[in-house]
């Protein structure tokens, strides 16, 4: 379906008449899916939502998604399953203008698994559209999604991501850093599960040490002032929550944001303190 020309699916989506067989004529059920004379599948109303919605920019997405979750061959559980199912619920949010296709979502989905379309088809045909940022941004945020619940992302992941980034126009160094969001959350997540306390907002950072603050500010002792001042204004500036907010970010990303920006300030009063500037 991706081969068929882009504009074929611009058309506003209308029913037709699916009780008629368009190969003998005759009249069927209105609920019949072939037709009861001749055998031939009926236009019903799933099939022709699904040829209207196939190759539009919600359609490629849930392509896009079921690609990634098969990529590495990882079992779905069904709690995957159940996530997978809240991550069609916000396409569906998000493409308002194609309201009315949620049941479409997991068929496409179930289709594409399995099919021969690659990844780089998705990624060519979703391209052809003129996306917005807001869309890039989504788009990337949805995958990463997917792929960071199983706790981390393979070189394969990685490298069809960036191979996404770059097709939708949104460029390698934007999407490495929004990676390195979801990488420093779940880096966190294991080492607040091995010591079996998951709140990100704890008060165990509260007392950092001398050295753990230079760790976070991802600096060291024989670093000058002003090499410590542009380490720590970088991180500022990747998790300032006006910057993160405006990506439609999760909120437990958010949250966790919010909580690494305070352990941040927190480690540069330390080291501001221990040189005395």
């Amino acid at each position: 379906m991706f081969s068929r020309a882009k504009e074929i699916f611009e058309k506003k989506f209308e029913l037709v008449s699916f009780s008629t067989c368009e190969k003998c004529g005759s009249i069927n059920e209105s609920d019949a899916k072939f037709c009861i004379f001749c055998g031939v599948e009926l236009n019903h109303p799933l099939r022709q939502k699904l040829n209207y919605i196939y190759n539009k920019k919600p359609g490629l997405l849930v392509s896009l998604l079921a690609k990634m979750s098969k990529l590495e061959n990882r079992s779905i559980s069904r709690q995957k399953a159940k996530f997978i199912s809240n991550l069609l619920d916000k396409i569906d949010l998000f493409y308002k203008t194609y309201d009315g296709f949620r049941d479409i979502y997991p068929i496409i989905f179930d289709i594409e698994k399995s099919n021969v379309h690659t990844f780089t088809n998705s990624c060519e045909a979703l391209s052809s559209y003129n996306l917005n940022n807001d869309e890039k941004e989504f788009i990337l945020v949805l995958l990463l999604d997917l792929i960071y619940f199983d706790g981390s992302i393979s070189p394969k992941e990685d490298s069809y991501m960036e191979k996404l980034a770059v097709h939708i126009g949104v460029g390698l160094l934007a999407y490495r850093n929004l990676k390195n969001l979801y990488n420093v959350r779940a880096n966190q997540n294991n080492s607040n599960n091995n010591k079996s306390n998951n709140d990100y907002g704890k008060d165990s950072r509260a007392n950092l040490s001398l050295d753990e603050a230079y760790e976070v500010l991802n600096a060291t002792p024989s670093d000058t002032n002003e090499e410590i001042k542009r380490k720590y204004r970088e991180l500022v500036q990747q998790y300032h929550y006006d910057k993160l907010h405006s990506k439609d970010l999760p909120p437990d990303l958010i949250k966790f944001a919010q909580e690494k920006l305070k352990e941040i300030n927190l480690a540069y009063e330390i080291i501001k303190k221990h040189r005395g500037i």
